[in-house]
């Protein structure tokens, strides 16, 4: 469950610039691969909750389109995410 304090701080201008670089930086889904910016997301590849230094950062960030990075969050979960997950996924195949 999201805080309110994890709430404020994803509505906030900072997080929004985040976003917006790593998009920028990344132009497309870096798991399919499909561009289309309107369904472009960014991500947090270490923990948003736990890496509170990182939560700015554009090197902690990847770009994953809505349905990469829902099927993401339910291959690992919310919470714990590591650099290793977000290379697994990034490589490893579509399941038919």
């Amino acid at each position: 469950m999201i805080s309110l304090i994890q709430q404020k701080v994803r509505g906030s201008f900072r997080y929004r610039k985040w976003q917006n670089k790593v998009i920028k930086r990344d132009k497309k889904c870096q798991k399919c691969r499909d561009n289309i910016m309107s369904y472009l997301m960014a991500h947090h590849i270490k923990n948003f909750a736990q890496y509170l230094h990182l939560r700015f950062i554009t090197k902690n960030g990847t770009t994953f389109c809505r349905p990469c990075h829902k099927q993401f969050h339910k291959e690992y979960g919310y919470t714990n995410n590591t650099y290793k997950q977000v290379r697994e996924f990034v490589l490893m195949e579509k399941k038919s």
